[in-house]
């Protein structure tokens, strides 16, 4: 079993095919670098446009950014809910997007935090494109522009909430996959971008640290066994050094006494997990007939449940099968390209699985949001799909007529056309409407308000310096709590003073209650923030 000879491939043929390509071609690479930055960049513009103020989590990631230029910068990604319920606190692996952050948060304080992650975004994804260019696979361009104008269409809370630490991977995974196919096909000069990629990806959120890694990791591996032994290892030395930049901040942590690896590597005691049967339906969701990426995403817990249960598991195990067995037949049938794509989708597929089984019970309103990789995990499934339906249609030719037609990217890239022209514009057009509509609206809220309220009270209450703020109210004011809780300190930190917060808020925002510092209580009510009362200690 092998694959094939890298001297006659499709893989020399697609790139010299690109090399020798005309203006049509070369207009779907143009296009699709435009595609992704307006896909990413109108709805930025929209909801800094609609007055965008940081509260939650969003307070918190620019916390982070912020304090990645001082002495002190985050060794550590955000608070994870993966900790909830098997009795200790747990951050997302490292702090690789707020560092890359932390110049546009110290620039423009006020919105940087949105530009730049647009320019992150748009940055992952061109890079994607470029290495699918160089590559040969021009259609590959396309694919990656329609994933992206899919979101937009199907799921536009994504790129309204791009910047929130679980929808910060998703370029960077759909790099990733783009990256790890070339490295795949022998062009190992890429694998130090994508351990870039994946390292941010893996880093930014729990969730997307076995596909990230499974992909730096089996990239190489499928590339050596593919285009054989290379003349230089340069690129080893450079993929490892960039990993170690990448992974440092994480590696320092990990000497002190609550090392966070050690945290997440620890046992949870049996707490209950959503399964594989679970995980198996959304692999259904990804693979069936009617895919989710071809519907607008559910709006809400519930309905998201229910989407989700309208598969079963034993079609999502089939379709886990199918995959299996194409990637053993395209190494067989030394299919190189086919092979590589194969492997890629089956290592994704499978990190997935694996992440959506291990998610505990009592943390199961993460699906809600976790669902977008669903998508794009889709699209990868039906590429191989098509890939499959084009290698199957070059075989039965060449067998009834002895004419092998040439090239994968006639075929493939006629059918990206097609759908990136039409298909794309029309959901981008469809899209429009409603995502003008729907962009910065969440951002308009009450919370807003109390935080510029309660955060002038306590400027006026006690002198400039430190400060500790305890926020009170009841149980179920606990989300506003938060959420004015961290946009205070945030507020507090941009204005010169030394914040801390009780309760659950350092672990979200970084800033622990100082003893010595005055302390100021403000009390949450359903209705009001207003009741703000100072004592020192």
């Amino acid at each position: 079993m092998g694959v094939a000879d890298p001297s006659s491939s499709d893989v020399d043929v697609a790139r010299l095919t690109t090399r020798r390509a005309g203006g049509l071609v070369r207009r779907v690479r143009v296009g699709s670098h435009v595609a992704v930055w307006l896909c990413v960049w109108v709805p930025a513009l929209l909801v800094l446009g609609r007055g965008w103020t940081p509260l939650g989590d969003y307070a918190g990631i620019e916390l982070q950014a912020y304090r990645s230029l001082s002495l002190h910068p985050p060794l550590v990604g955000m608070f994870s809910t993966a900790g909830l319920g098997i009795g200790h606190t747990v951050f997302d692996p490292g702090p690789l997007a707020s560092w890359l952050l932390a110049i546009p948060v110290h620039v423009d304080p006020s919105h940087g935090l949105i530009w730049g992650s647009a320019l992150l975004w748009g940055i992952a994804l061109s890079v994607a494109i470029e290495a699918m260019w160089s590559a040969g696979h021009w259609p590959g361009c396309g694919l990656i522009a329609l994933a992206v104008i899919d979101l937009l269409w199907g799921a536009p809370s994504v790129l309204e909430n791009l910047a929130w630490n679980p929808y910060v991977p998703i370029p960077f995974l759909i790099a990733s996959m783009a990256l790890a196919f070339v490295v795949g096909e022998g062009d190992l000069g890429w694998w130090p971008a994508l351990v870039v990629t994946g390292s941010i990806a893996a880093q930014t959120h729990l969730f997307y640290v076995l596909p990230a890694v499974g992909l730096v990791l089996v990239a190489p591996l499928v590339g050596l066994r593919a285009g054989g032994r290379p003349g230089r290892l340069r690129w080893l030395g450079a993929g490892l050094g960039v990993g170690l930049l990448c992974w440092v901040g994480p590696l320092i942590q990990s000497l002190g006494a609550h090392s966070n690896i050690a945290a997440l590597a620890r046992r949870t005691g049996g707490v209950p997990t959503l399964g594989y049967g679970f995980a198996f339906r959304l692999l259904g969701d990804s693979a069936g007939p009617f895919p989710v990426w071809l519907t607008h995403a559910p709006i809400g817990f519930y309905p998201d449940m229910g989407f989700t249960y309208d598969h079963s598991a034993t079609y999502g195990a089939g379709a886990l099968f199918v995959i299996i067995a194409v990637t053993v037949l395209a190494a067989w049938t030394r299919n190189r390209g086919l092979f590589v794509c194969a492997a890629v989708t089956l290592v994704t597929t499978s990190a997935f699985l694996v992440s959506f089984a291990m998610i505990p019970t009592a943390t199961l309103i993460v699906v809600d949001y976790l669902l977008v990789a669903v998508r794009v995990e889709g699209v990868l499934v039906w590429v191989l799909a098509m890939w499959c339906g084009v290698s199957l249609a070059r075989t039965l030719v060449a067998a009834r007529t002895g004419y092998r037609p040439g090239g994968m990217n006639a075929a493939l890239g006629s059918a990206a056309l097609i759908v990136l022209i039409a298909g794309g514009s029309s959901l981008g057009l469809a899209a429009a409407p409603e995502a003008n509509a729907q962009f910065g609206t969440n951002w308009s809220t009450p919370e807003a308000g109390e935080v510029a309220g309660i955060v002038s009270v306590i400027e006026h209450t006690v002198p400039r310096g430190g400060v500790t703020v305890t926020l009170e109210g009841s149980l179920r004011d606990r989300l506003r709590i938060i959420a004015i809780g961290e946009g205070v300190g945030w507020r507090l930190v941009l204005d010169g003073w030394h914040p801390g917060l009780r309760g659950i808020l350092p672990a979200l925002s970084g800033l622990p209650p100082d003893p010595n510092a005055p302390d100021v209580a403000v009390r949450i009510t359903e209705s009001t923030a207003g009741v703000v009362e100072s004592a020192e200690r």
